[in-house]
């Protein structure tokens, strides 16, 4: 995957963001996987949070 595929991802992932909608960044990630919103938890707290129903 180059640079320009992986901008595109990016602001694909920020505008999901921006618009707080949930299913759409659940969608951009495996179903295992761990998401950390950086400066908001501290890394000793970490939880399983589910975002959406992207994967049910």
């Amino acid at each position: 995957m180059g640079t320009l595929e992986n901008r595109a991802i990016a602001e694909r992932h920020w505008e999901f963001m921006y618009a707080k909608d949930w299913d759409g960044v659940a969608s951009q990630f495996a179903p295992d996987a761990q998401y950390m919103d950086v400066g908001a938890v501290p890394p000793a707290d970490r939880a399983s949070v589910h975002v959406g129903d992207a994967h049910s």
